[in-house]
């Protein structure tokens, strides 16, 4: 006897498509992050104690059993914080659909589910991920040769499934990055970076920030060195730089980024990217060419 059936489309709403990193941590409470930013996601789950985050101009004290997430393109920091020595869980990937919007700017509670799934999830990364390198400005991720494509799609079933367990607990446990949000200081950052972002292609000096957010030299210097372990200035610098690589990654010739940043001269763009990252402009461009 022949039976008719029906189907239902089993749909999909995102995919994670490539893993891009993934650490296990523990910080001693001094520790501190300047800062990184790149193209695709990264969740950072506090298994234990509390660590500070910066996303962007926001600021956040996430504690014990808190994840947070940051979006692609999204500059973040992260140290210790209330003198604990944090343990962590860094993954970072890439993923794509609409769906993903449902994760920018969040951070979660994590439930004694999801603290099962993510515990899964690093047993399975444990054996799959051989090792992850960072030197600064590249970063390559090594697959244990004795992983098969089975583990692999296991990895990627299971971030998905992490995701979707965050989502559907968004009601009831999740909280918001929000601007200004922990403290005074937490305000003078984000303003202090709003007006670096609008002048990154000018020159200012400290005393303009100063005058143009009403704060005073030493509380700013403050405010910079807890954020982001370094001076205000030499924050600004290293935005210039980040700029100066998307500039040359499509193209643009060094001489036209060194007059677009404001830097006195060519000679003096070139001999400051080489002593922060190693290379000149044109050897870092040269890495990425075909």
């Amino acid at each position: 006897m022949n039976m008719n059936f029906s189907s239902a489309l089993l749909e999909s709403k995102f995919s994670v498509q490539k893993l891009f990193s993934y650490y296990v941590m523990k910080y001693d409470s001094n520790y501190r992050y300047v800062g990184e930013q790149h193209n695709f996601w990264e969740f950072v789950f506090v298994k234990k104690g509390k660590i500070g985050v910066t996303a962007d101009n926001m600021c956040y004290e996430l504690s014990e059993n808190s994840v947070v997430f940051h979006k692609p393109g999204e500059f973040h920091s992260l140290w210790s914080a209330s003198g604990t020595s944090p343990e962590i869980m860094i993954v970072s990937f890439s993923a794509e659909g609409e769906f993903m919007k449902n994760f920018e700017n969040k951070i979660f509670c994590v439930d004694e589910r999801q603290r099962r799934l993510l515990s899964e999830l690093k047993l399975l990364l444990d054996f799959t991920v051989a090792e992850c390198q960072s030197d600064g400005y590249t970063h390559k991720i090594f697959i244990n040769p004795d992983a098969d494509e089975t583990e692999l799609q296991a990895v990627k079933n299971l971030i998905e499934y992490i995701l979707i367990s965050f989502h559907k607990n968004d009601a009831v446990n999740s909280g918001r990055l929000t601007s200004y949000s922990i403290s005074t200081h937490g305000e003078i950052y984000a303003r202090a970076l709003d007006y670096l972002k609008d002048n990154l292609y000018g020159n200012i000096t400290i005393d303009d920030i100063c005058s143009n957010i009403n704060v005073s030299k030493t509380t700013l210097k403050s405010v910079f060195s807890k954020y982001t372990g370094n001076t205000i200035m030499k924050y600004f610098l290293l935005m210039k730089f980040e700029k100066a690589k998307e500039l040359l990654l499509i193209g643009e010739q060094i001489g036209n980024i060194s007059d677009k940043l404001a830097f006195s001269s060519q000679n003096y763009f070139c001999y400051a990217f080489k002593r922060e990252f190693g290379m000149t402009p044109f050897e870092f461009k040269k890495q990425f060419e075909i």
